[in-house]
């Protein structure tokens, strides 16, 4: 029973980790390692994703290219945002 619940709270873990940072295995070890704790843990990671502009995929803070769309990321080709009421 407790393997049982501790199964439980790994993959709620990793759930949460994969919900809020994309982290999978990350919440399920620290989950499996640390119980609940861990996912206060898991909270604390720092996020190094955004959405891209075009598609709205989430991709590294990092990158020049959009791996869905495979849009040009560089400043220079962003979109200008629409003057509002025009």
């Amino acid at each position: 029973m407790l393997i049982l619940a501790l199964v439980l709270v790994s993959v709620v873990g990793g759930i949460i980790g994969h919900h809020y940072r994309g982290r999978f295995m990350a919440g399920f070890i620290l989950s499996l390692v640390l119980g609940v704790f861990g996912w206060i843990l898991i909270f604390l990671f720092s996020d190094h994703r955004r959405k891209c502009p075009f598609c709205r995929g989430v991709i590294d803070e990092a990158a020049t290219k959009c791996r869905y769309c495979q849009s040009d990321l560089r400043v220079e080709n962003q979109p200008k945002p629409e003057a509002a009421g025009l």
